[in-house]
């Protein structure tokens, strides 16, 4: 069944029995104009705008949790047989530990194939002020490899105009290409990757060349 929803500063989290949030989301106050999509007495699919504040993210193994001061715009999500679809439109972001993404346009679909995880997404995101990224991706349900990599490099500044794409194996994707401006850009050496600060310019690259 179909069911739409006028929330007017609803707590996100009394969904949390009916919707099996991709996060671990605690607590988080604000306004939803929402499509739901009900099967076998479960939500599946969900389209909402929506503008939410003080927005609480748990972790499993901290007892602190990550803050969005702001999230606002359009999520879509949906579940169906071994596949999970995520999708964002002119959204925004605003976290505790500094991190700021303007105007973000994308979608994640996790599946199987061939008897293994697989993922396709792309992002675009207009303005992306990076700081703590490690801390606040690991409240993300992100492979261990991906985590690792991002602790890793530890990146922070600033990027406008993101373009990017990813397909394959969440751990080994056989395909991948980004785009983006940069300024004041800095990451830590991790493997094979050198470390920088205070780098500006712009990157364009995919799996079989770049250019900076």
């Amino acid at each position: 069944g179909n069911v739409h929803a006028s929330l007017q500063k609803t707590d996100i989290a009394v969904w949390r029995p009916w919707v099996d949030y991709p996060i671990q989301l605690q607590s988080g106050i604000g306004d939803a104009e929402a499509d739901l999509h009900f099967s076998k007495l479960a939500i599946d699919a969900i389209d909402a705008d929506v503008e939410f504040q003080h927005l609480s993210i748990g972790h499993p193994n901290k007892s602190k949790p990550l803050i969005a001061s702001k999230l606002q715009g359009f999520l879509g999500w949906k579940k169906g047989n071994h596949t999970e679809t995520i999708t964002l439109k002119e959204f925004n972001l605003a976290l505790n530990t500094g991190l700021v993404v303007e105007s973000a346009n994308g979608e994640w679909v996790s599946t199987i194939k061939k008897n293994k995880p697989w993922i396709d997404a792309y992002l675009s995101v207009q303005s992306l002020h990076m700081s703590k990224v490690a801390e606040a991706a690991e409240y993300f349900a992100l492979s261990p490899t991906w985590i690792n990599w991002i602790a890793g490099v530890s990146p922070n500044g600033n990027i406008k105009g993101l373009k990017t794409a990813v397909s394959g194996h969440p751990d080994t994707l056989q395909n991948y290409s980004a785009s983006a401006e940069f300024e004041q850009l800095g990451i830590q050496a991790f493997n094979q990757v050198p470390g920088f600060s205070n780098l500006s310019g712009s990157i364009d690259l995919n799996e079989r060349k770049g250019e900076v």
